[in-house]
Order: structure tokens, then C-alpha cells, then sequence
């Protein structure tokens, strides 16, 4: 387990690096689709830009935690679904947070709810290819730890 650390630690840092470069990229998007579609609602501008700036995070964290190493491709489209899940409620909560910032008297927040928008879903959309890959990494540890001397000598060799 210890050789896995810094795995983990690398695995996460490409993470952040990813979904903070492709989050805005996402809600950019998102808003590029606003502006030409012809939708009018402010509604529909948010869910295009959390939808954007999940999908974005949630594509950066899904390439920095892919491994392809005996794992199904059912497991990888669960990963998938995991990370655009959790992006997707970071997204939501960023907005809320974000949303919070204004004062409605008098003065407008420094960063616009759309930068909360995609911390958020970077870092929840992190935090879950976080607690995969330690999961993972743990699932691991106990198989080989299960396994009859023997085996696991031929297994090392």
C-alpha cells in the first residue's frame, strides 16, 4: 500500500489539473449552446452552465483516474457515471454557494457564481476519484492478503 501513495497522489494532482483546465471549457460550452439555441431563460442558461462545467470535470478526473488494468468495461462506465454524478452535484452546490455571495443591497460578489460553479464540480468530481482509487487500492490489499503463501510468492515472482 505504501508504493501506492504517491499512485494516488499523482493520479490525484493530474485530477485537479484536468478538471479545473476542462470545467470552465465545459461551461463555456454550456454557454456558447445558450447563446446560439435561443433559449431565453435563466434557467435554462444555469443547467447548460453546471451541465458544462460537470461534464468538462467530470471528463479531466475520469482521464487522470482511468485504468484500464483488468477492469470490465461495465466497471469503466460505472467510474464514468460516478464521476459525472459527482461532478454534477458539485456543480449544484457551487451554485448555491456561489449564489449565496451577493448581497442584494448594495454590492456584487468579486467572483462570478460561474467560477463556484466549476470549483464545484471539480472538486467533488476529485473527491470521488479520490475514494475510488483508495477503495480500489484497499480491494487490492485485501485480495493479496488473502491468498495462500504459495500464490502469492508465484504472484511477486
Amino acid at each position: 500500500m505504501v508504493d501506492s501513495i504517491p499512485v494516488l497522489a499523482g493520479r490525484l494532482l493530474l485530477g485537479v489539473l484536468l478538471a479545473v483546465s476542462l470545467a470552465p471549457l465545459g461551461a463555456g460550452a454550456g454557454w456558447v449552446l445558450y447563446v446560439f439555441s435561443g433559449a431565453v431563460t435563466r434557467a435554462s442558461l444555469l443547467v447548460l452552465l453546471m451541465g458544462g462545467a460537470a461534464l468538462g470535470a467530470a471528463a479531466g478526473v475520469f482521464l487522470a483516474w482511468l485504468n484500464t488494468d483488468r477492469n470490465s468495461p461495465r466497471w469503466i462506465g460505472v467510474t464514468a457515471v460516478v464521476f459525472l454524478t459527482a461532478a454534477s452535484l458539485g456543480a449544484w452546490a457551487g451554485y448555491e454557494y456561489g449564489a449565496l455571495q451577493e448581497i442584494p443591497c448594495c454590492a456584487g460578489p468579486d467572483i462570478t457564481p460561474v467560477v463556484y460553479i466549476a470549483l464545484g464540480a471539480s472538486v467533488a468530481a476529485n473527491g470521488a476519484g479520490l475514494s475510488l482509487g483508495v477503495a480500489r487500492q484497499w480491494v487490492i490489499s485485501v485480495k493479496r492478503n488473502r491468498l495462500p503463501r504459495r500464490v502469492r510468492r508465484r504472484e511477486e515472482v
